[in-house]
């Protein structure tokens, strides 16, 4: 991999089993049409499968066709899509994100994937960093988006690793 982490170490350590499938969030933005890319390079020359999730949050009357335009590019690279639908939206940040992580995860596991990757850069974490000191927050409760952490969902999240292989690289370099 040319950007961020080396995807061979990050997957092994969170799904050596090269019979379970890699799970993606893509939500069609820049950031994660990079991260589908990028693995779907790697996954090709690794023979590891991936299993490309969208979330339709239903919030907005584009979400539907841009997560068409995500099954239609994850068709064209050669994996499997699936749309997730919320069905109960709310207009919350905090609600759809968990939904969001939710939806994910359990979607992960119905297809056997033990890793979730996301595409957040380290532009996520200097925005949410900012934000948060913005409201007063400081030290370690300040800190973003990390590498690799466990679900935050429970029980959908149950052994599943979400990892941010981007996260060290910028949206100026991805693009």
């Amino acid at each position: 991999m040319h950007l961020g982490v080396d995807f061979d170490a990050l997957v092994a350590r969170f799904s050596p089993n090269k019979a379970t499938p890699i799970a993606l969030g893509v939500s069609g933005g820049s950031d994660s049409t990079a991260l589908l890319m990028l693995a779907s390079d790697w996954a090709k020359k690794s023979d590891r499968r991936l299993i490309i999730l969208t979330v339709d949050h239903q919030l907005r009357p584009a979400a539907a066709s841009e997560a068409r335009c995500v099954a239609n590019m994850s068709a064209a690279f050669g994996h499997a899509h699936k749309t997730l639908q919320w069905d109960t939206p709310r207009n919350s940040q905090a609600a759809a994100r968990r939904a969001r992580h939710r939806l994910l995860a359990d979607a992960a596991r119905q297809a056997g994937a033990s890793v979730l990757l996301l595409g957040h850069t380290l532009d996520d974490v200097t925005e949410t960093i900012l934000l948060r000191r913005r409201r007063g927050v400081r030290g370690t409760d300040a800190a973003g988006p990390v590498m690799a952490s466990p679900s935050p969902v429970w029980p959908e999240g149950r052994n599943l690793t979400i990892a941010r292989p981007l996260l060290q690289t910028s949206r100026e370099q991805l693009r």
